[in-house]
């Protein structure tokens, strides 16, 4: 079972308008570390925007305002961050909300795929309402890539250049004149997985774009309907956080058809929240904590069913995709066998060490998108164009080593250490991961997967092996990653 527990909470009834006026509370945002919080408040008198730069221990006014500040959100480590003031446009600050700008825009004549604004009276694009009107704003780890809601409620908008532009994203179906809520929003760290909850009278329920907006499909709600107060992700974008309208803290797990549950204690309301630390940590603001009446801002610890301990996410996952075949041995012959087909005890023909047998097999489905960028979030091409001694594509995770006898370069050595946090050697060659591979390329079909991964006999919990897959020398997982950080389901 997933554990929810706090941390730390907060006084935050100095701020709260007085009357214990906790729903003024609107918004909240976090550096990834959490040191830095943000509070966005709602028609207080003189408070718009409350700083923490100490994880809530001490709390300033960076934005005195009694406007209503209806959404807020920040870069991964705090120092840009955007406040939607409802009726007055969108202010960015670039310096930790120390100084503050009004985002000026700029027009934008891209309509995806034809569609009309459902805002716009002529169809066109953002702001067919009215560009002050912005209710719902968040951002990606660098601040760059936003989303955003008007209070229309009708559409979802993009940006890629800070606000300067913006583009119609996405017309939410069942659109209606007044909706009843607000579409809360929100971004994983790179901005390719989007969640919305959507709170109209004809859709209550939450969406998922995987691939930065151009496509939306509902998650299993698994029986519960919105609407949802407040919405929120983590960093890899693999599950998402939902207050619903019994004030309870849902966490829907999409890849696993599965949820996790928070009801707060008698009297006790949540309002608004922020993950940070890959989302294994989580900021809310709401009414009572212990002895605190007021407005209070609580931080909670998550361990996640599906990692405990560990952050979740395609980052933290070394694998081959289905299909990929390992040199075995076989009824006296060595036989390349599809990665889904071994199983334990198996024989895996090895560099160094002969034949070793399974000791573990493991899977996990992961979402790959397509992009430009070589990081570490993908699927990569192992092609016989750059690798001569592989007979068939090779498609493994962007932190799957491949065996070197040398690096290239001094830059793809430190490229190496960023990814991996260090040099490691496995039978004295070195791992080179398939993200920094200049050899390797993102593979081009967008989609969900299953990856699997294999670890080997050994009488050290922490040692791999080099072994063959499609021709390529690579390196299986020591049974300590597949046990306990890998975040896959082991298979008999």
């Amino acid at each position: 079972m997933t554990s929810i527990t706090p941390i730390s909470a907060a006084d935050f009834s100095t701020y709260d308008g007085g009357n214990n006026n906790y729903q003024a509370m609107k918004g909240v945002a976090s550096s990834t570390d959490g040191s830095i919080i943000y509070v966005s408040m709602n028609n207080v008198s003189d408070i718009g925007v409350v700083r923490s730069t100490d994880s809530g221990t001490t709390w300033s006014i960076v934005y005195p305002s009694s406007a209503s500040f209806t959404s807020i959100a920040c870069s991964s480590d705090g120092n840009i961050v955007y406040a939607a003031n409802l009726g007055n446009g969108l202010f960015k600050s670039t310096d930790a909300g120390n100084t503050w700008n009004q985002v000026t825009f700029l027009p934008d004549s891209t309509l995806p795929g034809g569609l009309a604004n459902p805002e716009s009276p002529t169809g066109g694009v953002f702001p067919g309402y009215d560009l002050f009107n912005i209710d719902q704003i968040a951002c990606d780890s660098t601040g760059n890539k936003l989303i955003m809601t008007t209070n229309a409620a009708a559409s979802i908008y993009r940006s890629t250049d800070g606000g300067s532009t913006w583009s119609f994203l996405y017309a939410i179906p069942g659109y209606i004149t007044n909706p009843n809520g607000p579409t809360y929003i929100s971004s994983n760290a790179d901005g390719t997985i989007l969640y919305a909850a959507l709170n109209n009278t004809s859709a209550k329920n939450i969406i998922v774009s995987k691939d930065s907006g151009a496509t939306w499909t509902s998650i299993n709600m698994l029986g519960l309907s919105g609407p949802f107060a407040t919405l929120g992700t983590n960093s890899y974008g693999d599950f998402v956080f939902g207050v619903d309208s019994n004030s309870s803290l849902n966490i829907f797990y999409p890849t696993h058809a599965d949820k996790s549950l928070l009801v707060p204690s008698a009297g006790n309301t949540l309002v608004a929240l922020a993950s940070y630390n890959n989302g294994n940590n989580i900021i809310i603001s709401q009414n009572n904590y212990q002895t605190i009446t007021g407005g209070v801002v609580v931080r909670y610890s998550i361990v996640n069913k599906y990692s405990p301990g560990q952050p979740p996410g395609p980052s933290s996952i070394t694998c081959f995709k289905d299909d990929s075949k390992i040199l075995c041995f076989k009824e006296g012959n060595e036989v390349y066998v599809k990665v889904q087909d071994i199983r334990n005890g198996d024989l895996v023909k090895t560099l160094k060490d002969g034949y070793v047998s399974v000791n573990m097999i493991g899977k996990r489905d992961i979402y790959h998108n397509v992009s430009n960028e070589m990081i570490k979030d993908r699927l990569y091409k192992c092609s016989q164009s750059e690798y001569p001694e592989v007979f068939e594509d090779l498609i493994i995770t962007g932190t799957h080593s491949i065996l070197v006898d040398s690096f290239t370069s001094e830059e793809q050595r430190e490229k190496t250490i960023k990814v991996n946090g260090k040099i490691y050697v496995t039978d004295n060659k070195y791992r080179l991961p398939a993200c920094v591979d200049s050899r390797a390329s993102v593979y081009e079909t967008s989609g969900d997967y299953t990856v699997y991964h294999l670890a080997l006999e050994n009488d050290d919990y922490f040692m791999n092996y080099g072994i063959y897959a499609n021709g390529l020398l690579v390196e299986t997982c020591s049974k300590r990653y597949l046990k306990e950080l890998s975040n896959m389901v082991l298979i008999e």
